[in-house]
Parts: structure tokens; C-alpha cells; sequence
């Protein structure tokens, strides 16, 4: 504690603040022999987690599987139809998906003459 009417740095404040609101936050660590991991340390994955898939496949995959939570948790939601619809239409070739999605038998034809796929 310092005495009444010292100034006090910005960090000494802090650290007092915690230390008078979170008394465990400051208190120093238990000691842990070096390459000990303590008993309330994170569960540590056996593979590491990556954000991109490996390959297409598991793309499409990933997509169906947030498709299948989504679809549990929020039935009401549109996103997993549109995701399932989404990872069927990854799997079709241009021509077939455009015959698909484009009805209009001018603007496909106009579409796929521009791609130069017949």
C-alpha cells in the first residue's frame, strides 16, 4: 500500500485495481516443475485445427456437416437448405448447373454460347 496523496503510475493503479477486484488474478502462480503441465490447463487437440479444408471434397463435406448443425439448431432458418443446395450444385459440371438454375431458354443458350460450352 502506498501512503494517502503519493502519485501512483497508470500500472501500479491497474494492478491495484485488480488486486483489490480479482485477488486470484494477481496472486502469484503456483509453482509448476518445468514441462509439468497443471491440472486446470486447456485440453490440448490431438490435430491441429486448420480454417481451409484439404481439398474440394472436404469442402463440400464441411459445407453438408454446418448445413446438418444448422438444420438442428435453428430449423426455421433457410441457411441449411441453401447450404445443401449449395454443396449439390458444387458437385455438377457448368452446363448442367446453368441448365439447372437458368430457366429462361434464350439467356441460357446466350450464357453457355459465351463460355463456349455447348
Amino acid at each position: 500500500m502506498r501512503p494517502r496523496g503519493q502519485p501512483m503510475g497508470w500500472r501500479s493503479g491497474v494492478q491495484a485495481a485488480l488486486a483489490m477486484l480479482w485477488p486470484a488474478a494477481t496472486a502469484p502462480d503456483e509453482a509448476v516443475p518445468d514441462g509439468a503441465v497443471p491440472e486446470s490447463a486447456p485440453a490440448v487437440p490431438t490435430a491441429p485445427l486448420t480454417p481451409y479444408p484439404a481439398d474440394r471434397a472436404q469442402a463440400y463435406a464441411q459445407l453438408r456437416l454446418i448445413a446438418a448443425y444448422l438444420a438442428e439448431i435453428e430449423p426455421h432458418s433457410p441457411t441449411p437448405y441453401l447450404l445443401r443446395q449449395a454443396a449439390a450444385w458444387g458437385e455438377l459440371p457448368l452446363d448442367a448447373l446453368l441448365r439447372t438454375v437458368v430457366k429462361e431458354e434464350g439467356g441460357l443458350a446466350r450464357f453457355l454460347a459465351l463460355l463456349e460450352v455447348s
